[in-house]
């Protein structure tokens, strides 16, 4: 078995139509070969949205 990249990232930026600001906070899980390919791709994401 390969080994497993767990990251936490967030972003936050506003939106160009309404000018209301989204943030985004979520948690990316990669698996990967022995080789280093990867394997599996999962991703979890927490979203925000606040008017202008």
């Amino acid at each position: 078995m390969g080994d497993r990249g767990i990251a936490h990232w967030n972003v936050s930026y506003r939106e160009p139509a309404s000018g209301g600001r989204v943030e985004l906070d979520g948690i990316l899980l990669i698996d990967f070969d022995p080789e280093g390919q990867c394997t599996g791709h999962r991703e979890w994401y927490d979203r925000h949205e606040y008017p202008a």
